[in-house]
């Protein structure tokens, strides 16, 4: 595992170069990385600045790259930062983009963001080897359970709302669990107490 350190410039102003910025300051250790390595091809799980610095060196040294939405970078970036003409430019060169929902790739797409070999791929889980044991369930109730950084842009809020409003006969055989932390817990844990 390498970390490659680089510096970048606030994006606000430059998200849609982002990409290129990171290119350019790494190109070196990415070069010999990828000399070193030879890989057949960079998969790339968030759009900007990794993705476009990814298709780039994919161009640079014919190696296919695969870049994966991943949520905020279409949701958040895409649609509230500058520069997204230059993005969508440069997000072209991969040679597949994914994404992990259809609302996902709806939302892109409503933002101009499409690819001649776009698919969506689901974040998945195998079934078969994690489901809860017997032994550790000593309650009969369905749990819900969210794992994420609690953010506005993840409105957890409104999860919280709409589970408080469930009907009785689902809400008492449910538990809602939030795991996580950022800038919305103590707002969130005040209005848990609150709908309580």
């Amino acid at each position: 595992i390498t970390y490659l350190k680089w510096y970048g410039l606030p994006k606000r102003l430059f998200w849609g170069v982002e990409g290129r910025v990171m290119y350019l300051q790494l190109y070196k250790a990415l070069a010999k990385i990828v000399e070193d390595f030879r890989p057949d091809v960079i998969h790339v799980p968030w759009l900007n600045p990794e993705g476009v610095a990814g298709c780039l060196l994919g161009k640079k040294y014919s190696i296919p790259c695969v870049v994966q939405a991943q949520g905020s970078d279409v949701n958040h970036y895409l649609r509230h930062y500058p520069g997204r003409k230059k993005f969508i430019r440069d997000i072209q060169k991969a040679t597949a983009l994914l994404f992990v929902s259809e609302a996902l790739k709806n939302a892109a797409t409503n933002l101009g963001l499409t690819h001649s070999n776009q698919k969506v791929i689901y974040n998945g889980v195998d079934v078969d080897t994690f489901k809860p044991g017997k032994e550790l369930r000593s309650n009969k109730l369905k749990t819900i359970v969210t794992i994420t950084k609690m953010n506005p842009v993840k409105n957890l809020g409104l999860l919280l709302n709409a589970f408080s409003r469930l009907p009785s006969v689902y809400q008492d055989n449910a538990e809602l669990i939030l795991v996580g932390d950022g800038p919305d817990r103590q707002d969130l844990e005040n209005l848990t107490r609150d709908l309580n």
